[in-house]
């Protein structure tokens, strides 16, 4: 939505970080990675497999590595469990869960 992504690119010139990347985009877009993430911020489709569908593919493009953060949001009465990533933080608010995966 524009608006989020607006709100991205707000933040991240407040902050000055200018290695920060903003796609977009669907993942199933996406070619190899030039080099890893540190962060990727995910919010797929409440009770779809999306977001387990889209991290395994950003894994096997060289999109994540051990070092990188993944946040992904779902429904509240969700626990994603991704394979290769181990569930680091969860939290509820609200209506969501936001569960903070490292790779494994």
């Amino acid at each position: 939505d524009k608006a989020a992504i607006d709100a991205l690119k707000t933040n991240i010139a407040k902050l000055g970080a200018k290695g920060a990347d903003v796609r977009p985009a669907s993942v199933l877009t996406l070619g190899p990675a030039v080099k890893p993430l540190d962060l990727i911020l995910m919010d797929p489709p409440y009770g779809t497999s999306a977001g387990s569908v889209a991290l395994d593919k950003l894994a096997r493009l060289g999109w994540t590595s051990p070092a990188t953060w993944v946040s992904i949001e779902t429904a509240k009465d969700e626990t994603p469990e991704i394979a290769g990533f181990t569930a680091e933080s969860s939290r509820v608010h609200g209506k969501a869960r936001i569960t903070l995966l490292r790779a494994s």
